[in-house]
């Protein structure tokens, strides 16, 4: 989550040399879904089915900062 906070604060302090309503919004986007889906973790009580989910969804956010890194 801390990678996330990082990105939006950059976004914000230094807007000139990044593409700031992206960055910001798709960065704070990112951080929700990180968060639900750890919720949505900790409800099915971290089982291994349920971790499985969980990492897997952590590697679809890492591909989307590929995704959105020629727009940034």
């Amino acid at each position: 989550m801390a990678n996330y906070a990082g990105a939006i604060f950059l976004g914000l302090r230094r807007a000139g040399d990044f593409n700031a309503p992206l960055m910001v919004g798709a960065h704070a986007v990112l951080a929700a879904i990180l968060a639900l889906r750890w919720l949505k973790l900790a409800r099915a009580g971290y089982t291994r089915q349920a971790v499985a989910t969980f990492y897997q969804w952590v590697w679809n956010l890492f591909y989307s900062e590929y995704v959105l890194l020629p727009f940034i």
